[in-house]
């Protein structure tokens, strides 16, 4: 698999990001990351996502397109 394709696998592809950063003014956060956690679960991809070094790659690929 490229480098960039997983991004394409992932769950929470097209999802509502409050799963992972719920609102500043919400009182139960939990609640959000309980969703978030159980999508990340599922994920087929879960394992490319975490690593650090697929993330830098595509960040600095990204922003060097931008330039």
């Amino acid at each position: 698999m490229k480098l960039n394709e997983w991004m394409q696998e992932g769950l929470c592809k097209r999802r509502n990001t409050d799963f992972w950063y719920p609102p500043l003014e919400t009182d139960v956060p939990d609640k959000y990351y309980d969703i978030g956690r159980e999508v990340c679960h599922r994920c087929p991809v879960w394992k490319e996502c975490l690593n650090p070094g697929y993330r830098d790659w595509e960040t600095d690929r990204k922003s060097t397109r931008l330039n």
